[in-house]
C-alpha cells in the first residue's frame, strides 16, 4: 500500500478491530505514522468516554415552560360547513320533489301508507348516519392535520 490509511479506517481500527480489513490492519501495524494516528484516536476516544455526562444544576422545564406562548384554540368553521351542506341538500330535495311531484303521487298511490313511511324513515336514518359518519371522519382528519 503506497498511501496511508484514511481517518475513517483508522477510527474503525480503533473502535472495532475485528471488523476492519486485514490489509488495513497490516498497514497500521507496519506504518509508524498510521500507528501514531491510531494511538491518538484511541486516547481521544477514551477521553471522550471517560467524561461525565453534563447535568444542569437547575430544572430546565420550570424555566422554559413559562416562556412558551399560550396558543388560543382555533375557531372552526365546521358548524357553517354543516349548515351549508344541509341547506344545499334540503334545497335540492325540495326542487326534485317540486318537479317530480306528479310522478311521485302516481308511484305512491299503489303503496300502503305504512310501507311509504317505513321507506322514508329508513332512507332518512341511513342518510343522517352516513352524513354524521362522513363529518366525524372529516373532523378526525382535520385534527390530525393540525398536529403537523
Amino acid at each position: 500500500m503506497n498511501t496511508h490509511v484514511n481517518d475513517s479506517d483508522i477510527q474503525q481500527y480503533v473502535l472495532e478491530r475485528s471488523v476492519c480489513d486485514s490489509v488495513i490492519v497490516e498497514h497500521i501495524h507496519n506504518c509508524r505514522d498510521c500507528m501514531t494516528r491510531a494511538e491518538q484516536y484511541a486516547v481521544l476516544i477514551n477521553g471522550i468516554e471517560e467524561q461525565e455526562a453534563p447535568v444542569f444544576d437547575f430544572n430546565v422545564v420550570d424555566l422554559v415552560i413559562p416562556q412558551l406562548p399560550v396558543t388560543k384554540p382555533a375557531k372552526s368553521a365546521d358548524r357553517w360547513v354543516v349548515l351549508l351542506i344541509a341547506f344545499v341538500i334540503i334545497t335540492m330535495a325540495g326542487v326534485l320533489i317540486y318537479y317530480f311531484k306528479g310522478y311521485l303521487k302516481g308511484m305512491m298511490a299503489g303503496m300502503t301508507p305504512m310501507f311509504t313511511y317505513l321507506i322514508v324513515t329508513t332512507v332518512l336514518i341511513l342518510l343522517l348516519w352516513l352524513c354524521f359518519d362522513m363529518f366525524s371522519r372529516y373532523r378526525k382528519q382535520m385534527k390530525y392535520l393540525n398536529y403537523y
